[in-house]
């Protein structure tokens, strides 16, 4: 078995806080708390949006569906404006 030397800590730095930012091949799991914390902060951001937010989703996936389907959305603007020319 061969041994392997974790690497040290960083040195403090000028607010004298330690940092690690590797998990030395272990598996990282968020822990309780703070899943609860990201949970509440979510729910925060969703409330906090209103109608506003939500008319920005629905112009988003409007725009999604027309970009994706643009030759066929300009043909049939094109079709409805014919079609008003010629009711006139």
């Amino acid at each position: 078995m061969i041994a392997i030397e974790r690497a040290p800590a960083v040195a403090p730095a000028a607010s004298g806080a330690w940092w690690r930012t590797s998990s030395f091949g272990d598996m990282q799991a968020a822990s309780a708390h703070e899943l609860s914390t990201l949970g509440e902060h979510l729910q925060a951001c969703r409330l906090g949006g209103g109608g506003l937010f939500s008319v920005g989703c629905g112009a988003q996936a409007l725009h999604r569906h027309v970009a994706s389907r643009f030759v066929t959305t300009l043909a049939l603007a094109l079709l409805v404006i014919g079609l008003g020319m010629l009711a006139t």
